[in-house]
């Protein structure tokens, strides 16, 4: 059996099965508007800042980066509640601090 070569691969094309229909049409509208229709370097980017994204989460998780809610800010300071995106509530309010 004749092993394939790469180029040979190449002119096969791209194939992911699998692909739900609504993320083939965000990549491809990005692909489009931010890399003038090449898919390889849209993908490239892609993998990029998932890469980027998954070590942000590891250092933000591990407590590598500090984060907090600034009490002296005007904007937290007059709610009583910030809601997260997870959909919970963060209860700002002095009462409930013990809790």
């Amino acid at each position: 059996m004749a092993e394939t070569t790469i180029t040979e691969k190449v002119k096969q094309g791209f194939f992911i099965s699998r692909f739900p229909s609504w993320a083939k049409l965000a990549f491809v509208e990005r692909a489009d508007q931010e890399f003038e229709g090449d898919y390889g370097m849209c993908l490239a980017q892609m993998v990029k800042e998932c890469v980027e994204y998954n070590r942000l989460k590891e250092l933000l998780f591990s407590g590598q980066i500090p984060i907090g809610v600034n009490s002296q800010s005007e904007t937290v300071s007059n709610k009583k509640e910030i809601k997260l995106a997870n959909g919970k509530k963060l209860n700002l309010s002095e009462e409930n601090k013990d809790e």
